[in-house]
């Protein structure tokens, strides 16, 4: 799943380069950023949490990424 939204963040700037071309896509990406960042550091701690033989810390920290990105969207980004 963390991957998934790792994949789709970065896919999301692509997009807003297509439809807003080159110059204005970076200024409205700049939100993606910060969620972009978040997602990968805390897929990295699960991935080494799994190599750990941690799974349920894991499976929480997977939890709690989606949580901390949803709060994230809301907070930065709007309910939009």
């Amino acid at each position: 799943m963390q991957l998934a939204i790792l994949i789709r963040t970065i896919g999301e700037f692509y997009r807003l380069r297509h439809y807003y071309g080159a110059a204005e896509a970076l200024a409205r990406y700049e939100p993606y950023i910060g969620g972009l960042l978040i997602d990968a550091v805390l897929c990295l701690a699960t991935v080494i949490l799994l190599f750990w033989r941690r799974p349920r810390v894991a499976a929480l920290t997977a939890a709690a990424t989606i949580l901390i990105l949803l709060v994230y969207k809301l907070i930065t980004i709007g309910a939009a």
